[in-house]
């Protein structure tokens, strides 16, 4: 059912930053975000239905690829020459990432942030990190020409035993399927009715959300493929999934900008959706308590959903004072 969307424009957000929060902004509050334009880190400073875009942080070269920590207590930015800067807030020190080889042009973090996957384009590999934040050690890697087709999109988990890799739709090619990579070699293959459009693993587990324009599920054990539990279709064609960190609820946004609420007890009852109004990119966490990002900085604002409560609402964070397109 389409609920009615409560919606609360932070404008005056504005007025209360002033320079004697600058601070706050600076720390990055709320989170960090990725300006493509200015191919620059942000913060997000303040609360969650009072917070604004802070001025970039010049990390002294070009940032093609962000992944932020969950906690925000660290961030991954991958550099234009392929290299991984490291950030912690604990120190506040900006490092290169150890254990990792140049060339990188992606980062993905797992759900809780302990483990990162890295693409290279290049060698055609996938590369994961684990340990983070405190004690990044080099995990598995794999070979993305063990794929079908071209690789899509990318999740690794917590523990960083097991990442999928979502296939592109190639004609002539076998059917796209989304490949699960271990240690152990060749990766398996979940198979799906036509090609993934969002993956994501759960907290703390080898359990994946994996959505299509055709069929939604939810797999216990992605490489042994234990239980395959269909989900309402209600939820199929998502750009993006993510599930609560205790697991008992996933979180879908469509293209058309629908969010959906499910309960994975009861994964074929109707979702709780509403419409945020915007232009999603995806879904990503931030630092307030069951509030996530539904896009990226563009000339417009960015679109948090608070799912703290039985109703569902947007808050908005508002948009550079000058248009990051000029």
């Amino acid at each position: 059912m389409l609920r009615p969307l409560a919606l609360f424009v932070t404008l005056s957000g504005i007025a209360c930053f002033a320079p004697a929060n600058a601070q706050q902004v600076r720390q990055g509050s709320v989170g960090f975000v990725l300006d493509p334009t200015a191919a620059a880190v942000r913060p997000l400073g303040g609360v969650p239905g009072a917070a604004m875009i802070g001025d970039a942080i010049d990390l002294g070269s070009g940032i093609v690829s962000l992944a932020v920590s969950p906690k925000q207590d660290y961030y991954i930015a991958v550099t234009s020459t392929g290299s991984a800067l490291f950030w912690q807030r604990a120190s506040g020190t900006v490092q290169p990432l150890p254990n990792l080889p140049a060339g990188a042009s992606q980062v993905i973090l797992s759900p809780e942030g302990s483990s990162a996957l890295f693409v290279f384009p290049v060698t055609n590999q996938i590369r994961v990190i684990t340990g983070l934040p405190s004690a990044p050690v080099p995990g598995m890697s794999g070979s993305l020409t063990d794929l079908l087709n071209p690789a899509n999109f990318f999740a690794v988990a917590d523990d960083g035993a097991q990442a999928l890799v979502s296939e592109s739709f190639v004609p002539g090619n076998p059917a796209p399927s989304v490949a699960v990579y271990t240690a152990y070699g060749v990766p398996g293959r979940i198979a799906l009715m036509t090609p993934a459009t969002s993956i994501a693993f759960l907290s703390n587990s080898h359990d994946a959300l994996l959505s299509s324009s055709l069929e939604s599920v939810l797999i216990r054990n992605a490489a042994a493929q234990t239980s395959r539990i269909a989900l309402h279709p209600a939820v199929n064609s998502s750009i993006g999934a993510i599930a609560s960190t205790d697991g008992t609820t996933a979180y879908f946004v469509n293209a058309g900008g629908v969010v959906s609420s499910l309960p994975l007890a009861s994964a074929l009852s109707q979702p709780v959706s509403f419409n945020c109004q915007c232009v999603p990119t995806g879904i990503y966490r931030t630092a307030g308590a069951a509030v996530y990002r539904l896009n990226e900085i563009s000339s417009g604002p960015i679109s948090l959903f608070d799912a703290s409560s039985s109703q569902p609402r947007s808050l908005v964070i508002p948009p550079l004072a000058v248009p990051v397109n000029q």
